[in-house]
């Protein structure tokens, strides 16, 4: 019995010793590929190869359509398609075992193309009516095209050439070249267009005139009447037996561009006019020379030297950069002796926010142009006396963006003006010392950004409005010296800051006339 179990021990042994000598013997590899795991390829069509040995059978697998791996023999051969394109491109070749998760990678790197750039078509035939066409472009640059007339539009559409060529009014022929090109390659191609001469139109369908203006004519060729009018009061179109004359009025502001339609039935020919105009900084300048003829410039305490460009040396002056030009955007002249008016010109500084004329002697009031100086944020003329000597302006009610309006002894005299509330922005508005009669309107509590508010020794009466207690910011309150009678609201003294203002400046009222509850 005990040589039995021992003879099967020795067996187990045996057998234990055999598995694990197979254990250290390294299996076959399924796959094998001899040489590099990259191949190269030029951009033209050819075929590549690599050897290969298998002990099962084989799956190819190619992640690019351009490059197509068969099994020849001991080999796996590649069909690599041209490469058009300027980059390098490549392919990834997988070589697998059909059974089990075994595979070999090869790269194939291909060369990018040289640059190339052709058209189908140089040159086409249009007829005056014009049409639009698409030429195809082989090329692969990201071309662009560009064409050296307005009437002949050319663009890139889906990788090709459109043309778009409008309707001639022209009478001779016309030709207009369109050139396709990359930078920074030198590749070029041209697109030749040939359009009609125009049965219906007009020899020159452009002018442009000079500041001082002038006059000049072109034909006019129609089958039967025709008409011409112009889109701008200062270009006239009058039709004279075959022509057209055209004129231009002198310019006293910046370039302008009218159109003067030819109409012939349903057709119309177009005439674009352009005439030369001033720069911002040139109109400003002429504003300020007329203000300084106008208000006595030779006798100013500080005077301009009007031999020189504007710019800041000149007294009073800012000088700013404006949409990529330099601008008057400031004007104070305060105590310099000015004695005259203000012209109509000063409507050309439409860059101007500050106007502050305090202390002078101005008289006549402000130009109906100020209404042109939407971007004033400050008008300030406090004590020219004899300035107004009328009502506060209505022109004011344009100029939205105003935050400060010092009227102070400007000579105002009429009603308080209720379009005060189209000035939202209003921070400060003085009307003090002045004629102004008849009720102080409930508008002028609409100014919600009030923070300084003076209108004393006036001729106002009635009550207060209501609503001055909902202008959170009012610091500084003056009222006194007018006509009001009955109670101060009780918003006004229930205001957070009513206990800081000088009563002084409330209460005080002309004789015969005062608030019932001043306390």
């Amino acid at each position: 019995m005990m040589k039995k179990k021992i003879f099967i021990f020795a067996a187990l042994l045996t057998i234990l010793f055999c598995c694990k000598k197979k254990d250290n013997i390294k299996p076959e590899e399924p796959v094998s590929i001899v040489g590099a795991d990259q191949l190269a390829a030029t951009s033209k069509p050819s075929s590549l190869s690599f050897p290969v040995s298998s002990t099962v059978e084989l799956k190819l697998f190619s992640d690019a359509a351009w490059c197509k791996p068969t099994k020849v023999g001991d080999s796996v051969k590649l069909a690599v398609d041209e490469n058009k394109a300027l980059d390098k491109r490549t392919a990834k070749i997988v070589v697998s075992a059909s059974v089990g998760l075994y595979a070999k990678i090869v790269y194939v790197v291909q060369d990018g193309g040289p640059p190339y750039l052709t058209i189908d078509q140089k040159e086409a035939q249009y007829d005056e009516m014009g049409r639009t066409d698409s030429v195809k472009v082989n090329s692969n640059l990201d071309w662009a095209p560009s064409s050296n007339a307005d009437w002949c539009a050319a663009t890139k559409e889906n990788g090709k050439l459109v043309v778009k060529v409008r309707q001639s009014f022209q009478l001779t022929k016309r030709q207009a070249i369109v050139t396709i090109k990359k930078d920074p390659y030198t590749l070029v191609q041209t697109f030749t267009v040939n359009q009609d001469a125009a049965s219906f139109g007009v020899d020159k369908d452009g002018f442009s005139f000079p500041v001082a203006g002038g006059s000049d004519q072109t034909r006019v060729v129609a089958t039967g009447a025709w008409t011409a009018t112009s889109n701008a009061a200062w270009c006239k179109a009058v039709q004279s037996g075959t022509n057209v004359i055209i004129t231009a009025d002198p310019n006293t502001g910046r370039p302008r561009t009218a159109e003067i339609s030819i109409s012939s039935g349903a057709k119309v020919a177009k005439i674009i006019v352009t005439q030369a105009g001033y720069t911002g900084l040139e109109l400003d300048q002429q504003a300020l020379v007329a203000l300084y003829n106008s208000a006595g410039g030779a006798a100013w305490t500080t005077t301009w030297n009007l031999n020189t460009t504007v710019s800041s040396a000149w007294k009073g002056i800012t000088i700013a950069t404006v949409n990529g030009e330099s601008r008057v955007t400031g004007l104070n002249l305060g105590t310099n002796n000015l004695v005259g008016t203000l012209p109509d010109k000063l409507g050309q500084l439409t860059e101007l926010k500050n106007l502050v004329l305090n202390n002078n002697l101005l008289t006549g009031g402000l130009p109906a142009s100020i209404a042109n100086l939407t971007n004033l944020t400050e008008i300030s003329l406090q004590v020219n006396p004899g300035f107004f000597n009328g009502p506060v302006p209505t022109s004011i009610s344009q100029l939205k963006q105003l935050a400060v309006l010092n009227l102070n002894t400007t000579g105002l005299t009429g009603a308080f003006p209720t379009w005060i509330s189209n000035l939202s922005n209003l921070n400060t508005l003085v009307f003090s010392n002045n004629k102004l009669d008849g009720e102080m309107p409930a508008q002028v509590t609409d100014l919600k950004l009030l923070r300084t508010f003076q209108s004393h020794s006036n001729n106002l009466s009635g009550s207060l409005p209501v609503g001055f207690g909902t202008v959170a910011n009012l610091g500084s309150f003056e009222v006194k010296n007018n006509r009001f009678t009955g109670a101060i609201p009780a918003d006004l003294k229930s205001h957070l800051k009513w206990s800081t203002f000088n009563l002084a400046n409330i209460c005080p009222q002309q004789t015969g006339y005062g608030f019932t509850n001043c306390n």
